[in-house]
């Protein structure tokens, strides 16, 4: 059975460098009245807990493809 390992670091990593500059939640923030840096932290959020639950789900690919 195969595992699906997501570096959560990297995720991290992307998070850091996203909040580091007020330029994407000030350009995503108001886009034609809707806020879509809210959007963009909740994908994060999910990637987040897909990495850490992911690793838990055992695959079984015989028969798939």
């Amino acid at each position: 059975m195969d595992k699906i390992n997501i570096n959560s670091d990297l995720i991290d990593e992307f998070r850091n460098k996203v909040n580091e500059e007020p330029f994407f939640r000030e350009k995503y923030r108001n886009v034609n009245g809707k806020n879509y840096w809210n959007i963009i932290c909740s994908a994060m959020d999910w990637i987040s807990v897909a990495s850490e639950g992911l690793p838990s789900i055992k695959l079984n690919t015989k028969g798939f493809g």
